[in-house]
């Protein structure tokens, strides 16, 4: 685990706000992982943020949303020693977050989170962001209790 991973004082729901805002104007993925990585001081440059591009709506096809992608990112950022194979902690934590994810949200599908979750009237995947983002908090919370428990 990354030790040096720990929650500042922004929460994660303010840092999305953030990088949602138009002075950054970031999709779902990048959004999410950009945010993850100031809350939880992942350390991770522009150029590895920029990885998330790809995953924004949906891998660019309305498939897997880019919300979780950056989610499962982040945990990987946070939990992966080495290689995944021997991180047996990114494993549970990834079924963690997905169990949370898909018991909110009933898919993983971009399209059909935007017809159940997206606000129409904005025309914005925010609600299911900024829903996604405490889920990933929830779990994260869990490891870095787990990593500190004198805390």
């Amino acid at each position: 685990m990354n030790t040096t991973a720990t929650a500042t004082t922004i929460t994660m729901s303010d840092a999305i706000a953030k990088y949602r805002d138009a002075q950054y104007d970031l999709s779902c993925s990048e959004a999410t992982l950009y945010a993850a990585n100031e809350v939880y001081q992942l350390g991770l440059d522009e150029k590895a943020l920029h990885l998330m591009a790809g995953f924004s709506g949906g891998l660019m096809t309305e498939d897997l949303c880019g919300a979780i992608a950056g989610a499962v990112a982040a945990l990987s950022s946070l939990l992966t020693n080495h290689v995944a194979h021997q991180s047996p902690e990114l494993k549970v934590a990834v079924q963690e977050y997905l169990d949370r994810a898909d018991s909110h949200f009933c898919s993983r599908n971009c399209a059909q989170l935007k017809k159940t979750h997206r606000d129409q009237v904005a025309n914005s995947c925010n609600p299911v962001i900024f829903q996604n983002a405490q889920l990933l908090d929830e779990v994260v919370q869990v490891y870095i209790r787990r990593q500190n428990p004198q805390d």
